[in-house]
């Protein structure tokens, strides 16, 4: 444990193995008789306060069996532009629920919703010739909303996501999905 602002947070392996513990946990107790529609993908971002970014998401998508519902975990690496000499980490990670409406047809849906984040940033350089290093992890919350199309096993996407605590930006992602379930 470490403490920052007067509050005391887990170090960061012990967060991923909390993190990793969480998914698997919630993938765990959900019945396996309810068939959905699973996909991973790929992703790019750009944040109003942390320029580009590369990631991937998992997506299970309740809606091919009636319920309007997906889940959508994501990882963003965000590449800073910083104005002194430093060597900057910078990711997300986001869990999100989202409400899944069609818009046109079954292939193209839109989805508004909210989810956690996560954010963590690592720098180390110096300023003015001074040595430093400093390491945060910040928690929060996002509001998101989207729209994917389906084209046979890919699903290209389009997202927008506000940042309210945490990581505290606007971001822009672009994407595509790789359906893995039954009902593509």
């Amino acid at each position: 444990m470490f403490q920052c602002f007067g509050q005391r947070f887990p170090q960061e392996s012990e967060m991923k193995r909390l993190a990793l513990a969480a998914c698997l946990a919630g993938f765990a107790l959900i019945p396996h008789t309810l068939a959905a529609q699973v996909s991973i993908g790929g992703q790019g971002s750009w944040g109003d306060r942390r320029d580009w970014a590369v990631g991937g998401r998992l997506t299970w998508d309740l809606s091919p069996r009636g319920a309007p519902l997906a889940f959508i975990g994501a990882f963003d690496w965000f590449f800073p532009d910083v104005p002194w000499s430093t060597d900057t980490d910078y990711w997300e990670i986001n869990i999100n629920a989202v409400y899944i409406q069609s818009v046109y047809s079954p292939e193209a849906v839109s989805y508004i919703g909210a989810g956690l984040n996560i954010a963590h940033i690592k720098a180390q350089g110096t300023i003015g010739g001074e040595p430093f290093s400093e390491e945060d992890t910040q928690y929060g919350a996002n509001v998101l909303g989207g729209t994917r199309y389906k084209l046979g096993r890919f699903a290209p996407f389009f997202e927008l996501r506000y940042i309210i605590e945490g990581g505290k930006q606007f971001v822009i992602t672009v994407g595509v999905d790789l359906l893995l379930g039954m009902d593509y």
